[in-house]
């Protein structure tokens, strides 16, 4: 969950723009990273949990 700023979050190469207050879920086996292009400091929450095959 996105606290503060502006988040991009790339999950298989599509990019998702998420703001203060969204969330997202996604399988973690999938290539993907979370980045910030912002000037804002950006401050999220990460719950990580093994794949559930």
């Amino acid at each position: 969950m996105v606290a503060k700023g502006t988040l991009t979050v790339e999950v298989n190469g599509v990019s998702h723009e998420l703001r203060p207050g969204d969330s997202c879920r996604f399988d973690s086996r999938l290539p993907h990273r979370y980045v910030n292009v912002h000037e804002e400091t950006a401050e999220y929450i990460v719950a990580v949990t093994p794949p559930n095959n």
